[in-house]
């Protein structure tokens, strides 16, 4: 028993915090050593912790937001919740102000186009989701926020048309967000890249 609340606090921390203290705490109380954790070829800030019966603990919270879901702590039932809803992003020019496009790369200059959105297998309630393109510096170029009335499993959002200045050539990045009520941030949860290539 006094196990299963040691590990329950673990997860806790694990999602909503992480502290050195409490991370030296783990390691004397499980006989562990530190690890090193690496997602898709990019290492973690956080470390891991392998026991000596073999258990690995990971930075949950961190790792879910490298693959791009959504971690939530449900209190009442002690219980940590991860989502991975499937998202589709589309990128779609607007031709002769009616017609829709899909593409993916394009040349240097200023592009009209929509960003359409969508998004199944939702199994976390969301009130908010937010678009954002970066240039390949990483700054924010456009940012699009849209609240979800009636949340359901499946659904869809598509951008106002915009006019992005792709002013160098490089990776630009479409970033898709979503906030699950009033008080908590977003989470990514999906990106597409544009390559901006020379003309």
């Amino acid at each position: 028993m006094k196990l299963r609340k040691m590990i329950t606090v673990v997860c806790l921390l694990a999602v909503t915090t992480t502290t050195s203290v409490y991370a030296s705490d783990v390691y004397e109380w499980f006989k562990a050593k530190e690890v090193k954790v690496s997602v898709n070829g990019s290492g973690l800030d956080s470390k891991g912790y392998l026991t000596e019966d073999g258990k690995t603990y990971l930075p949950l919270r961190e790792i879910t937001n490298t693959l791009q879901g959504i971690v939530v702590w449900d209190a009442q039932n002690q219980t940590v919740k991860i989502n991975k809803p499937n998202v589709h992003i589309s990128l779609l020019y607007v031709k002769d102000n009616k017609n829709l496009v899909p593409f993916g790369d394009v040349e240097k200059g200023k592009h009209e186009f929509v960003i359409f959105t969508q998004v199944d297998s939702l199994y976390t309630r969301v009130n908010a989701i937010k678009t954002v393109v970066e240039d390949i510096y990483g700054k924010n170029i456009y940012t699009y926020e849209h609240d979800i009335q009636n949340p359901k499993e499946n659904f869809y959002v598509t951008t106002p048309s915009i006019q992005v200045d792709f002013k160098h050539i490089g990776k630009y990045t479409v970033k898709l967000y979503m906030k699950q009520d009033g008080n908590s941030s977003y989470s990514l949860v999906s990106e597409r890249v544009i390559r901006s290539l020379a003309p």
